[in-house]
This record gives structure tokens, C-alpha cells and sequence, in this order.
């Protein structure tokens, strides 16, 4: 087991210590699951849960299946857009788990509409300034516009801020630096997040300089897997570091989880 101390000054609320722990027990918090070259992560905090995106397969059910007891209800999935590698996956999920709503950025193939309507699923689209409150948690919609003409589906992504507690998380889908920079331009220092997860796996043509400083991550996370598109990019892993923040990788790494503990940012690695 390897235990890495890395300290870090946060310059928006507090000082604290950034702790990478080899060990994987903790069950509230983030985690990005390791699903190969797509999108999983999942949520739980105070008795809620959340999945954001669920890869090309049943990586994702097979996590949650071993991680959810008790009651088994999941409160709500988030599509970031209608590509295999982050949607494939749902089928299973919807046929096993009573789940609470399912949101797209676009309106959601026949398929998922009728699996929805089978399992009294809400079925929904979400856009720019929708938002979900709870207690001491919120998941709030920055991107994409309310209008239909994203020009294609990975500029149409979801671009959710979640707060859970203290920690702030920031879930960019497949932008692509034009959307980057409009982000920036709509909310500035409003994008500051603890956790990062890295747009479009690590694309050589999102991660720009302009948006990884608006952002401010302590942690990056790169959900990737084996491709032939070069992701992630060496740039982008270079400006990450860059910009003082420690990057993950699913694929080198494994399943990540990420919360606070007292005045410590945990980080902990499958392997």
C-alpha cells in the first residue's frame, strides 16, 4: 500500500492536504469508475445516489450492483450526451435498479424512451440554470444552452457543478475548447472546483489553458481506456501539471474515489 502526501494551498476556501491512500473502502463520496475508453461516475452522499454517464457496458452496473445495499434506489442518472461510450450501459442498469429520473443534454433515443416509460422512469432534458437542491448537496446545469442547435452531440454534453458538502466536482462530458472558452466567459471563477474530470477523455483538442485555470483543480481525472485517438494527449497531462494539479487516469489507475475528511481532500486508487 503506498500513502502520498501532497500539499496544496486552496485559494478560494481553505488550506488543506491532499491525501492519496493505496487502500478502497470509503462509501460516501465520488467515483469515477473505471470503465475503458468511455464515462462512469458514480455519486452517494447522505443517502442519495447518482450515476453520471455508464460507459459502453456493464462495468458500471457491476459496480454499483456490489456497492448498493439496502435500499437499492438510485435517485437520478445523468447522460451527457447520446454516445455509446457514455450511455451503453444503461440498458441493464433500467432493467435492475428502481431508479428516480433520467436526464439527457438531448432528447433520448426511442429505445431509452420506451425502456423509461416500461419502468416508470421520468425521462428528461436538462439545460443551462437547471438545477437539483438537497441537503447540503446540489447538481446544477452549466451547460448546454436551452436552445436545440449545438452543432454536435459532444459540444452538446451536460457540463454538471456538484456540490456535496464542501467538495466541488466538476463533470465536463466531451466538450471541446469552444465550449471551454464560453464557459469561462458565462462563469469565470464561478468553474473553481476541487475535483476535475477531464473533458473528452483527454483530447488534445479540449483541456485549454484558460478553462484548467478557471477551474483550479486539486485533482484531475482522465476516464480513459485503451484507443487509438492518442488520449490522452501528452498536452494535456502537461498543462494539468502545469497548473499544480495531480492527475488520475481509470485506465493506470483504476477506479477513483475522491471526498473530504475533516480539513484532508482523500483521494483513493483501486490499484
Amino acid at each position: 500500500m503506498r500513502y502520498w502526501y501532497v500539499f496544496i494551498v486552496v485559494c478560494v476556501f481553505f488550506s488543506a492536504v491532499l491525501v492519496w491512500d493505496g487502500s478502497f473502502e470509503k462509501e460516501e463520496g465520488v467515483y469515477f469508475i473505471s470503465v475503458g475508453q468511455g464515462d462512469g461516475a458514480y455519486l452517494t452522499y447522505q443517502g442519495r445516489r447518482f450515476l453520471i454517464d455508464v460507459g459502453k457496458d456493464d462495468h458500471v452496473f457491476s459496480y454499483i450492483n456490489e456497492m448498493i445495499e439496502g435500499v437499492r434506489f438510485i435517485d437520478g442518472i445523468f447522460i451527457s450526451h447520446n454516445q455509446y461510450d457514455h450511455m451503453g450501459g444503461l440498458t441493464r442498469i433500467i432493467r435492475t435498479f428502481p431508479i428516480g429520473f433520467i436526464a439527457f443534454s438531448s432528447p433520448p433515443l426511442a429505445e431509452m424512451k420506451s425502456l423509461c416509460r416500461m419502468h416508470s422512469i421520468a425521462c428528461v432534458v436538462l439545460s443551462q440554470g437547471d438545477r437539483i437542491e438537497g441537503e447540503n448537496m446540489s447538481i446544477r446545469v452549466l451547460w448546454p444552452p436551452g436552445e436545440d442547435v449545438m452543432r454536435d452531440l459532444n459540444e452538446a454534453s451536460l457540463v454538471l457543478h456538484v456540490t456535496l458538502g464542501n467538495l466541488r466536482i466538476l463533470f465536463t462530458g466531451d466538450i471541446t475548447a469552444s465550449v471551454e472558452e464560453e464557459l469561462v466567459e458565462l462563469y469565470g471563477e464561478r468553474l473553481f472546483s476541487h475535483v476535475l474530470k477531464i473533458p473528452h477523455h483527454g483530447s488534445a483538442y479540449s483541456s485549454s489553458p484558460l478553462f484548467l485555470k478557471a477551474v483550479s483543480p486539486q485533482v484531475s481525472v482522465v476516464s480513459v481506456g485503451e484507443n487509438s485517438y492518442g488520449h490522452p494527449a501528452a498536452y494535456v497531462e502537461d498543462i494539468v501539471g502545469e497548473i499544480g494539479s495531480v492527475l488520475f487516469r481509470t485506465d493506470r489507475d483504476g477506479t477513483i474515489s475522491v471526498w473530504w475528511e475533516g480539513d484532508e481532500l482523500r483521494v483513493i486508487t483501486e490499484r
